[in-house]
């Protein structure tokens, strides 16, 4: 049994997603958080660095920050010269919030999603969904996508599509179109800066992509605050826990979410990883416990493999990015090396955030990417400790 379950309290709306109890991830958002992922802004060009990096004032006390040498940002370069200049007025999309020193992260190639399709600035380029195996599904709807006839937006057709009729994808898609098409015109004579489209937050977002595959058990504690985000036409009616019900304490929840914010997780096996975060980098080391020392290699490699499924569970539920440096327990047998590395990429699938396994370095450690979206989990609903500012020690 999988679930969405929804907390709507006063300040923040936190959604859990469960499975067979255990919990698989969650978001937690402020009610009224700004420069959210996915709005779009006018902007103005505040500063043009040879490094590839411009900054955008849009409004907030940081300048964000659009990197233009991303092939995304093919728009800003004409005859291969950057056409962009310091005072221009530009539009542009949040792609990652603000952390710590660092404004938000900005592009300009926008896009609009939809429950079937997504609806990008490009150049006619036609995606489906990878999980779409069937060859006669794939080009009966990518023949739905051409048809609509969209030479300057790449479209990616989501899983869901192949449950669908072709006019109601084309349906979509023109909505998309225009409601995209809007937000440009709107930026071109607006006083900069100034906010052309308000994103769903992120918990909300995540509840859309979660209950389009239509096998959860959606559970909130305010229906009328639900509908207020997800379409009644398109959804099963939720089960709804009364306003001042304890929700997560219903689904043994809270102990679990506390977990999350420790850095130690114990593994059945006896074992445990530790999780560390920098400013530059997540480092994670996996330890093994108790052992039968009589079968050294076998139990090293059980834990490494527990802890592999773990520590890939553990990266999607804290919601932690960037570089991730794993020191698995050593294993001579290099058989044992490729298992681990197969488990992660495996586990990788799952998230709904893009993960990259880069591989073993020279060192014995495993090196992978997770794109950087929104705050660690942590970082919502911690806050710095004043007496010792965050280092958990303070002078004897």
């Amino acid at each position: 049994m999988r679930r969405v379950i929804t907390d709507f309290s006063e300040d923040v709306i936190k959604t859990a997603l469960t499975e067979n109890g255990e919990l698989i991830e969650l978001i937690a958002t402020l009610r009224n958080q700004s420069f959210k992922i996915g709005n779009i802004y006018a902007g103005k060009v505040k500063r043009i660095l040879k490094s590839g990096f411009s900054f955008i004032d849009i409004g907030d006390d940081k300048n964000a920050f659009l990197y233009f040498t991303d092939k995304k940002e093919a728009a800003l370069f004409k005859n291969g010269k950057l056409s962009l200049k310091e005072g221009d007025d530009i539009i542009v999309q949040i792609t990652r919030e603000a952390i710590n020193d660092k404004g938000a992260a900005v592009t300009t190639a926008l896009s609009l999603s939809g429950d079937y399709s997504v609806l990008m600035v490009g150049s006619g380029e036609i995606r489906i969904s990878r999980k779409i195996a069937d060859p006669d599904s794939r080009a009966g709807l990518k023949q739905a996508a051409e048809a609509v006839g969209m030479s300057q937006f790449d479209i990616i057709v989501r899983t869901k599509a192949e449950t669908v009729s072709s006019e109601l994808i084309s349906a979509e898609l023109n909505t998309l179109k225009n409601r995209l098409e809007n937000i440009c015109r709107a930026g071109k004579y607006i006083k900069t800066p100034a906010l052309l489209y308000s994103a769903d937050n992120e918990a909300m977002a995540a509840i859309k992509s979660f209950i389009r595959e239509n096998d959860f058990e959606i559970v909130v504690n305010n229906e009328d605050e639900y509908f207020k985000y997800i379409d009644t036409e398109k959804i099963t009616k939720p089960i709804c826990l009364p306003t001042q019900s304890p929700i997560f304490r219903e689904y043994f929840l809270e102990d679990k979410i506390k977990k999350v914010l420790y850095p130690k997780v114990w593994l059945k096996s006896g074992g445990w990883i530790m999780i560390e975060t920098t400013e530059a980098m997540v480092v994670v080391d996996v330890n093994t416990g108790k052992f039968n020392l009589k079968n050294h290699e076998d139990n090293v490699f059980k834990t490494n493999k527990e802890a592999a499924v773990e520590i890939m569970r553990q990266l999607r539920l804290r919601n932690l990015s960037g570089i991730i440096i794993i020191d698995f327990v050593n294993m001579n047998n290099p058989e044992y090396n490729k298992e681990i590395l197969s488990i992660l990429n495996e586990e990788a699938k799952k998230d709904r955030i893009s993960v990259s396994i880069v591989g073993m370095t020279n060192l014995g450690l495993i090196e992978l990417t997770r794109k950087k979206t929104g705050l660690p989990i942590a970082d919502r609903l911690l806050k710095t400790c004043p007496q010792c500012m965050g280092t958990g020690k303070v002078l004897g």
